[in-house]
């Protein structure tokens, strides 16, 4: 996972490297990666997932702002349809979800959802959550250094002052 992240370009590629090895390595069934913005998540990639919507709502309610607010791993059983509308409409019947967010500098860059294939009563090992977490460490660097470098890329084609193309 590591070379194959040193190879993303952009950040889309980033997600798609995490998502892919996190779904391939550990057999998730379904996956989703959100980018922070000002405005709440943005989607960025997904994995077996039928559904594609671009902003879900992120009240303060939510798993996806209580992860990204408390930068900590959560598990969640089961989805509350009153704080996590958006989200239970990407995922339906969500059950046993891993919400990490992706910690890079001192925010969170991301938030990644993962749905195991367990039985509703069983529990995720905590093994498999601590390998999900070094994981997800490894990306948000990644992400971080690609966000960096598009934001580079766009101050060398644009005129600071204008915003016109340089050339």
């Amino acid at each position: 996972m590591a070379a194959d992240l040193e190879g993303a370009v952009d950040s889309l590629a980033v997600a798609d490297v995490l998502l892919e090895k996190v779904t391939d390595s550990f057999g998730f069934e379904r996956a989703l990666l959100f980018s922070t913005t000002d405005d709440g998540f943005e989607l960025m990639a997904s994995r077996g997932c039928d559904t594609v919507r671009t902003a879900p709502a992120a009240g303060p309610g939510s798993v996806l702002a209580r992860a990204a607010e408390t930068k900590k791993t959560l598990l969640v059983a089961e989805l509350n349809s009153e704080h996590d509308a958006e989200l239970l409409a990407l995922l339906p019947s969500a059950r046993n979800l891993v919400v990490l967010p992706l910690v890079a500098d001192t925010g969170c860059a991301a938030v990644l959802v993962v749905e195991h294939g367990l039985r509703a009563d069983s529990r995720i090992e905590r093994r498999v959550v601590s390998m999900l977490e070094r994981f997800v460490s490894h990306a948000a660097l990644a992400l971080l250094n690609a966000r960096l470098l598009e934001h580079v890329q766009t101050l060398a084609e644009l005129d600071g002052l204008t915003a016109v193309a340089n050339r």
